[in-house]
């Protein structure tokens, strides 16, 4: 009998773990992030922003950019507050040429983003050029 009781405790446990896991909310906050991405002055046409917390440990936040415009809003994906690192990559037009190369690679920066709702805009700067010049 004792056997079966310890079963059944550790049945109890497990049922209310798996419970209590499933209420609530679905992680920690996120809040909703805006702006305007531009590369040379221009707002860069297509592409994706992703919002990575410099605490560790939790999921990115990202926003599709299109004609320059990025809202978190559109996909629920919004930011934990605090520091961030802030990665913004350019997608392939649609209908463009097989050899069609970015404006520039993936570009990294960081920002501290506050824990409310709220805007911030990116200018990727222009890319210097790895060739060196002959003499």
């Amino acid at each position: 009998m004792a056997g079966f009781t310890k079963s059944i405790g550790l049945t109890l446990i497990t049922a209310t773990l798996f419970l209590t896991a499933g209420c609530g909310d679905d992680g920690p906050t996120r809040y909703r992030l805006s702006g305007i991405v531009t590369h040379n002055g221009a707002p860069l046409p297509s592409g994706v922003i992703f919002f990575d917390s410099q605490a560790g440990g939790t999921a990115s936040g990202f926003a599709a950019i299109i004609d320059g415009e990025y809202d978190t809003a559109e996909n629920g994906k919004g930011h934990l507050g605090g520091k961030h690192t802030v990665r913004i990559s350019v997608e392939k037009p649609e209908g463009s040429q097989p050899d069609w190369q970015p404006p520039f690679p993936p570009y990294e920066t960081t920002a501290d983003l506050p824990n409310e709702k709220s805007t911030k805009d990116f200018d990727v700067p222009a890319v210097k050029s790895s060739r060196r010049r002959r003499r």
